[in-house]
């Protein structure tokens, strides 16, 4: 905030990084004020393009990552998971059972542990790439909704068409904002 004390008080935005190395970052400091009509400027010049998309949201939606093509690999690291437990299992019983070679015996469970992990590895990283997968499919669901109810054109500042729509804001040194828009578009405007 600049200026916090007096009539000229206003919130200014600038780089986190501004003054922490030697070569001083070159980005422009930027009023609030000047990135929220930059906003309404890369807003109304977005949503000539996003009509085509909200028009074909199905097929934006089936370009995504399909949650469900995971099912049947979940499915097989699942059935390994639960074979490699038997074998073990089986081990551990056929062990306490027979007096067996207890090096042969260790070497052998170290061997099916190892692969147990690998496995169960293998089954948490398809179930969190599943994961991302349905929260990337909701997350874009929720924002192709809201962009269906948004105003097809700014006239001034409005926060809840901001939360709908923007990702970041990245300010550039020649004073020029690229605005990205949560469906991955980009537009650029002079604001400083």
């Amino acid at each position: 905030v600049w200026h916090s004390t007096d009539k000229y008080r206003r919130t200014v935005w600038r780089c986190n990084a501004k003054f922490d190395n030697e070569r001083k970052c070159g980005t422009p400091a930027v009023t609030e004020e000047s990135i929220k009509d930059g906003f309404v400027k890369a807003y109304n010049a977005y949503v000539s393009k996003v009509g085509l998309v909200l028009a074909d949201s199905d097929l934006f939606l089936s370009a995504l990552e399909d949650p469900a093509s995971y099912d049947d690999d979940i499915a097989q690291a699942e059935n390994e998971t639960r074979e490699w437990e038997d074998v073990a299992r089986k081990l551990v019983e056929r062990n306490s059972a027979v007096a067996l070679d207890q090096a042969g015996v260790s070497a052998e469970y170290e061997r099916v542990s190892a692969e147990f992990e690998r496995v169960s590895g293998k089954l948490e990283d398809l179930k969190s790439r599943k994961a991302t997968a349905v929260a990337r499919r909701k997350a874009m669901e929720a924002y192709l909704a809201g962009m269906r109810k948004a105003p097809r054109l700014l006239e001034a500042w409005d926060e809840d068409v901001w939360l709908l729509s923007i990702d970041q804001v990245v300010i550039h040194d020649d004073g020029k904002a690229e605005y990205v828009f949560k469906d991955g578009s980009k537009v650029e405007v002079k604001i400083a």
